[in-house]
């Protein structure tokens, strides 16, 4: 699989609470396990694909996995950046709030199974899920804060704050909560 930012194909998504991973699922036969062998999935069948987000360093879902069903079209390939092979694939968007997650590394692991194919030889659950899979891997976006206290509505020089309030303490021209904050 490749997991990449759905809006311009970057391995970084943006620190927002509506970022979406686009994942591309590659179908190929699997050499390690001959009994998957793909070549009976024909165009028009159902897959059912189960996707889940992994926070890389702790190994732990971020959010609910989610169950989608989508439709294999065997024409539809491309190469796939990690085999180099040119194979079918499967889009899935997966939504994912990363606002509380900057500078974290997140990697897609999936399940698939065609819905279609009562063979059960060459319609075992495909699973992906190997954290250290890079192709499979997004980093959040780490934008870094910036604390304007006390300044009447201007901005300080770098380093020159006045120092004066604690965090969090709400006065008149305080913009370091979230709802006194400052447009710049």
């Amino acid at each position: 699989t490749f997991a990449s930012n759905k809006t311009n194909g970057a391995k970084n998504i943006p620190d927002t609470a509506n970022a979406v991973i686009h994942d591309r699922i590659f179908i190929w036969d699997n050499a390690e396990n001959p009994l998957m062998v793909h070549k009976s999935w024909k165009t028009g069948d159902t897959l059912e694909i189960k996707t889940s987000v992994m926070d890389t360093k702790a190994n732990t879902i971020i959010g609910e996995s989610k169950t989608v069903k989508v439709k294999y079209d065997s024409a539809k390939v491309a190469k796939d950046p990690k085999s180099g092979r040119t194979t079918a694939y499967v889009d899935i968007e997966t939504p994912v709030d990363a606002s509380k997650i900057p500078g974290r590394q997140l990697t897609m692991f999936e399940e698939v199974r065609n819905l279609d194919d009562p063979n059960t030889e060459t319609n075992a659950v495909i699973k992906e899920t190997d954290i250290t899979n890079t192709e499979q891997t997004v980093t959040v976006d780490e934008h870094p804060s910036i604390d304007v206290e006390k300044s009447n509505g201007n901005v300080p020089e770098a380093c020159k704050g006045n120092n004066s309030d604690k965090d969090k303490k709400k006065k008149k021209n305080d913009h370091d909560t979230a709802d006194g904050y400052f447009a710049i």
